[in-house]
């Protein structure tokens, strides 16, 4: 993809090139102009300091991925979506998430916390399976009773999913647990009938919220619920850690 700028609702958006530029990578940014919003400072020292700020989005290769015609070229059409939408959430000016909401808790929840509520494993790990903030491995890489646990929003779809040619790919149990409903769900058309995976959610459900107007998001159907998802063997240990869960992060 070339260097060529593109406009966004009215922001114009420019590949990012320098001296130092990743072969593994693909950004973008576009200029706030913080300077010349109506409530920016008069003083032309102050205004011109704003008028640096900036909004770099992009895209970057993992590092089992060699740098190819054909990854660059997804890598790019990644970096531009990311940057696009960047640019439409500052052009429409989107409200920014009071720190007491529902939702901005669930996004910094840091999965790792529950930790020390838990009981029968030697250590965690964020980024066993390259997670971050939002999953957690607990248990030793020789443990069999490792579980992973990600905090994520979930549709219906996440518990009635299907396959690609439409048959069901799940089968699923609903429990409850020291006072909290779990969804066990085991894959019959996996090789391993021993893994499986507790869902729980844990807040009210909302619609997800597009950028434009009367169009649906992409990928989702329904509502969206904050949830919390444990993978790992079946039994105790794995519905122990959704619990767990549910009661640290549950709205």
């Amino acid at each position: 993809m070339g260097g060529e700028p593109f406009d966004v609702d009215g922001i114009e958006v420019r590949r990012l090139f320098s001296s130092t530029s990743n072969r593994g990578a693909c950004r973008f940014f576009f200029d706030l102009k913080l300077g010349d919003l109506p409530s920016a400072p008069r003083d032309p020292e102050t205004a011109g300091r704003m008028s640096l700020f900036r909004v770099e989005a992009g895209a970057y290769l993992y590092e089992r991925d060699e740098p190819s015609e054909w990854n660059n070229a997804r890598l790019c059409d990644a970096g531009r979506a990311i940057a696009t939408v960047a640019a439409q959430v500052w052009a429409k000016r989107l409200p920014i998430w009071e720190p007491q909401d529902q939702l901005a808790k669930f996004a910094k929840a840091d999965a790792c916390s529950l930790f020390p509520k838990l009981r029968g494993f030697a250590g965690y790990d964020p980024y066993a399976f390259g997670g971050g903030p939002n999953t957690c491995v607990f248990g030793e890489p020789s443990d069999a009773r490792r579980v992973v646990l990600t905090l994520k929003p979930l549709t219906a779809d996440d518990l009635n999913g299907r396959n690609a040619i439409g048959q069901l790919n799940k089968e699923r149990a609903v429990e409850r647990r020291d006072g909290v409903e779990l969804h066990v769900i085991q894959h019959p058309n996996s090789d391993r009938k021993d893994l499986c995976e507790v869902v729980v959610f844990l807040g009210r459900s909302f619609a997800p919220v597009s950028l434009h107007p009367g169009e649906a998001v992409a990928g989702t159907s329904g509502l969206i619920t904050p949830g919390a998802v444990a993978q790992g063997l079946c039994g105790d240990s794995l519905k122990d850690v959704a619990v767990a869960a549910a009661k640290r992060f549950a709205a």
